[in-house]
This record gives C-alpha cells, structure tokens and sequence, in this order.
C-alpha cells in the first residue's frame, strides 16, 4: 500500500484550518497585523508539508538529537532502549531542551539515526515548528525504532561541527515511552553502577577477541577456539552477544560497544588487558 500524508496534511488548505483550530495562539500575535500572521502560517504549512512529502517519498528522514548524559564513559551511559521523542531533521536544529538533574560532569551527545515515515507524529512536529521553527523538529511516536548511524560531542565552541563517530554495525534503537516532556524522567542514562567498565566487565582483550569473531558482522560461528571461549564467555555474560543456535548474535548493547570502538580505530595492543 502506497504511502499517505495524514488526513490534516492532504492539502494545503486542509493543514492552514487543523493550525486555526490546534495553534490558535499563532493568530494572536498583536504586534503584527491579520495578513501578515496568515502570510508566515501559509509559509509554515508549505515548508513543512514540503519536507513530509520528502519523508514521505523516501520512506525515511535522518534525524539528529542530542542527549544528556554523564561525562565518564559517556558512550557506555546512552539508554538505546529510551533516546527520545524530539529529533530535528537538521543538525542546526538540534539542541538540548532538557537533561537530568544532580551532580556531573555532563556532556551532551548528538545522535543521528534514521526514522521511518510512519512512525513519525507529524500533527506534534508541525505544532512545534509553528511555534520553535528553528528545531526543524521531526517528532516521533512512543516505542518507534530508531537506528542509530553515528554519534558525537557537541562541540565547545558555538559554530564548530560535531566530530562524528560512525557506527559499525548501526544500532537500533527505540523511541522509548515518551509522550510530551518526560525523558529525562522516563529515559534515564545507564546508571554509573551499571555503566559499562564496571568490575566484571568485559576488558579491551576480551573485546579485542569478539571484534576479531564477528568481523565488522551481528552474527558469527558459535564454533569457539579454546583460546577464545573465555573471553566470549565474558562477553556474553555483560550482554554484548546472544546464543542462537549456531550461531553467536550481537546484542544491541554489544553493537554500539563494538561500532564505537571501530569508528575510534578498534583495540591497541598497548590497552590489553586494561579497563576502558
């Protein structure tokens, strides 16, 4: 079945009476006259029925969003199972709107991953592009995939570009239950106790050993060498892999643990046996 805009969005026209009825407020902006305000919703409704129907024909939108999560190991922190509801459609447009409470140091992280047109809330994006246009913002429903290509810092000085760091292989993640304004209460970061790196946690050789068994794929043999089997073993006991049958499957954890560590060049002989 072809793809469709939603009903509000058939039409121009239909679009301009859904924001007279659901963004009235826009209307009532006393320092500028009645065509002037029609004028900027007429504009509105082009520019973002324009970019749905993009969406729409290619069947997904990259999305970028930054989160907020604690500065140590902070690729080990990020919650793939809750990132959130709020992605801009481009990197100018993302911005962090909210972050936990409590002690840091904090860093804000970018993601980029790609979203599907159909699982998009199109009625809440073009409300919020009504009123904040700047986020370019692309809304997405509750408990949605997302697969995550690349992350990165936000850089510290205003102006400068992020330094992204692709991940090999992707990661999907979820939306998560997030409705409104709640992440930050809904999707919390991995816990410091949990993060990865804790004792018992899998070492640079351990991980060394299932870069080299999984070769950049999710799956490989579950036929181990003796040599190997203990640092899978640790592996699998951390949640990075699965056992399916025969074969050995990366969990979405141990795909971002490994597509991190390929985007930074993978382990060097000097960290053996060192916790990251």
């Amino acid at each position: 079945m072809p793809r469709q805009l939603p009903e509000f969005m058939r039409t121009e026209e239909s679009m301009f009476a859904w924001a007279e009825n659901e963004a009235s407020d826009f209307f009532s902006q006393g320092e500028l006259d009645e065509e002037t305000v029609k004028d900027e919703m007429w504009d509105l409704v082009y520019d973002y029925r324009s970019q749905a129907k993009r969406v729409m024909r290619d069947g997904e939108v990259v999305g970028y969003r930054y989160i907020r999560v604690l500065e140590d190991r902070w690729q080990d922190r990020i919650n793939w199972d809750c990132l959130g509801k709020y992605w801009s459609w481009e990197l100018d447009g993302a911005g962090v709107q909210e972050g936990p409470s409590g002690e840091g140091p904090w860093v804000d992280v970018l993601l980029v991953g790609r979203l599907k047109f159909e699982d998009i809330d199109w009625e809440h994006g073009f409300y919020s592009y009504v009123f904040y246009t700047d986020q370019k913002e692309i809304a997405a429903e509750a408990n949605r995939p997302v697969v995550v290509e690349a992350i990165g810092l936000k850089p510290e000085k205003w102006g400068e570009a992020p330094k992204l760091q692709k991940l090999k292989p992707t990661v999907k993640g979820n939306v998560g239950p997030v409705e409104i304004d709640n992440w930050s209460e809904v999707c919390k970061p991995v816990k410091p106790s949990k993060a990865f790196g804790a004792k018992g946690d899998p070492t640079d050789l351990n991980l060394w050993v299932l870069e080299d068994l999984f070769k950049g794929k999710d799956t490989a043999p579950n036929q181990l060498r003796p040599t190997s089997a203990p640092h899978v073993r640790r592996c699998y006991k951390a949640g990075l892999i699965t056992i399916d049958g025969p074969q050995l499957r990366l969990t979405e954890k141990g795909k971002a643990i490994l597509g991190f560590r390929a985007s930074k060049g993978g382990a060097s002989n000097d960290n053996f046996g060192r916790r990251r």
